[in-house]
């Protein structure tokens, strides 16, 4: 009960007497109280709230964008991309991807690769 703190402490303090008999059901207990403050694994759709900042490169917003679809464990791959050419700043690069009608993830990167060596070049 020492290493409680404020709002641990008042679910605590408000268990009913003798109801925890072990560690297992304080576990059990907390565990149940507090599960939703855990931060929940991205899904697909989190991908729609990714957009590319005004003055984010389009590598660098690619590179985001991958960090959050590799930790989805079921990626819905033509959500990913609509996603990705939804979160896109406009201009010319979000045209051309728009004409180029990636399927796939992997056609999406490769075409985004193809446009930013070009960039660079």
């Amino acid at each position: 009960m020492g290493t409680l703190k404020k709002a641990d402490l008042d679910w605590f303090s408000g268990l009913p007497d003798r109801s925890i008999i072990d560690f297992d059901v304080f576990s059990r207990l907390f565990m149940a109280q507090f599960a939703a403050n855990k931060r929940k694994p991205p899904i697909t759709s989190d991908l729609f709230n990714l957009k590319q900042q005004r003055k984010e490169s389009l590598k660098d917003f690619l590179q985001r964008f991958n960090k959050v679809a590799s930790r989805i464990a079921s990626l819905d791959e033509k959500m990913a991309v609509i996603a990705f050419q939804k979160g896109l700043r406009l201009g010319d690069f979000d045209v051309a991807l728009e004409r180029e009608n990636c399927q796939t993830m992997s056609k999406v990167k490769a075409f985004t690769l193809s446009h930013i060596k070009t960039e660079e070049g």
